[in-house]
Order: C-alpha cells, then structure tokens, then sequence
C-alpha cells in the first residue's frame, strides 16, 4: 500500500495555524557523505548508486500492494 505522507504525517509536512514545536520521529533513509562539487561526475556516480535499491523498494511495494 502506497504511504500517503500528506495524510499519515500531517502534523509534521503541513503547515500549522500556530508555530509549535515538533518532535520528529526516526525515519528510514539512504544519505550521501562528502564535499565537493554537487555538479562533479563523482556526485553524479553516488546519485546513480542511490536510484537502484531505491527502485527496487518501490518495485516491491508495488508488488506488495496488488497482491
């Protein structure tokens, strides 16, 4: 089943009425570490490295979903 964020987490990704303070839980996520130029052929390698175990997670949860 597909995460609506909008719906699910509506206290942390919308805007409130009144400022508050959050308190944000841990969530799951694949990160890039260095510096450099983000224009570099070695950025755009780490970037390509990311998209393939995040498209087979999304692969799977589609799966999961029609099934």
């Amino acid at each position: 089943m597909k995460y609506e964020w909008k719906k699910q987490d509506k206290a942390l990704y919308l805007p409130a009425v009144e400022p508050a303070i959050l308190t944000v839980p841990a969530f799951p996520y694949f990160m890039l570490q260095g510096e450099g130029n983000p224009n570099s052929e070695a950025f755009a390698d780490a970037v390509g490295v990311l998209y393939s175990p995040g498209l087979r997670g999304k692969d799977a949860a589609q799966k999961r979903s029609s099934t």
